[in-house]
């Protein structure tokens, strides 16, 4: 093999198209690969970071709806426990007024039984005394005739 001029100015050459192409295409292209690299991790930290963020939301939000299904529960079951109470009163009370009107009542008609008792013993010795009358042809006094009726 020989060695002339031209082998080395090829290989000159091919140096210095490699140094040009170094710095005019490889080196920007380098940087825009470094740059997109940079970017794509960064984006995949924030994605990261969105997950975290969304699932610790999540959670949060998971929380606070059964601290509320368990807040509107008790205010729900306190609720029911009051009505119920305030019925059971309401009953008690009107179960009360009605033993009192019945028995206010019971004893109206225990009156006027005796009442109408005595109005009836009054008829029927004036009754009897009017018969006795009628049939015997005297008067009879009515305390007599009150003292042999009895009802």
């Amino acid at each position: 093999m020989e060695f002339n001029a031209t082998f080395f100015v090829a290989i000159i050459s091919f140096l210095v198209f490699t140094f040009i192409m170094n710095k005019i295409f490889y080196a920007p292209l380098g940087r825009i690969v470094r740059e997109r690299e940079e970017i794509l991790s960064k984006n995949y930290a924030d994605a990261e970071n969105f997950d975290k963020d969304a699932t610790e939301i999540l959670t949060q939000r998971d929380e606070k709806l059964a601290k509320a299904d368990k807040d509107a529960r008790k205010v729900l079951s306190d609720r029911l426990e009051s009505a119920n109470a305030k019925s059971k009163n309401e009953i008690s009370l009107a179960t009360q007024a009605s033993a009192e009107k019945i028995g206010a009542e019971v004893g109206s008609l225990q009156s006027e039984k005796e009442n109408v008792r005595l109005q009836l013993k009054n008829d029927v010795v004036e009754l009897a005394k009017k018969i006795t009358s009628k049939v015997m042809g005297t008067d009879i006094k009515v305390e007599d005739v009150a003292n042999e009726v009895r009802l």
